[in-house]
């Protein structure tokens, strides 16, 4: 009896250290895509300022360009919402612990009442619930990610469209 409750809470804690991998995974993962929203900011103020200062001054000058304001315009604002987003990713979300309680005030999860399995089961419990929260929080900055790279793409037409001699 003994060697089969072993057996099993040996099974779980295995499970468990599969739960904190993919919990650890998915920090990674946030963690890459807030490093690529790093870059894409840069990208937007390089942008940015670089049409300021090279572009504009020969929209001003060219009447041929002049007559397309509205592409620059558009093309800027949408620079600016890129950037905009780029701010929204950043700002700190409740990424919940593996652990959401507070140990000293669970002293009875460390007592020897509190058998080894109910406390493992309690962690898987734990490492599940807050990967489920941090997944959905993880999907939703892929997603703005996917939206912000769409945006500078378009930015980026408007901005060298006046430049083309077919448009």
């Amino acid at each position: 009896m003994q060697e089969s409750s072993n057996n099993d809470v040996s099974k779980l804690k295995i499970l468990l250290e599969y739960l904190k991998h993919k919990y650890d995974f998915l920090i990674r993962i946030d963690d890459a895509l807030e490093s690529k929203a790093g870059n894409m900011l840069n990208f937007c103020l390089a942008l940015g300022v670089g049409y300021a200062t090279l572009a504009l001054p020969k929209i001003y000058e060219s009447e041929s360009i002049k007559n397309k304001e509205g592409f620059y315009m558009v093309g800027l604002a949408l620079l600016a919402l890129s950037i905009i987003l780029i701010i929204i990713l950043y700002w700190p979300r409740n990424f919940r612990p593996i652990v959401s309680f507070d140990i000293r005030k669970h002293k009875k999860l460390l007592s020897k009442k509190f058998s080894e399995r109910k406390l493992v089961l309690q962690l898987i419990s734990n490492t599940e619930n807050a990967h489920q929260k941090n997944r959905h929080i993880v999907k939703n900055k892929a997603r703005l990610i996917k939206l912000i790279k769409l945006i500078i793409i378009a930015a980026g037409f408007l901005l060298t469209a006046p430049f083309l001699p077919f448009i």
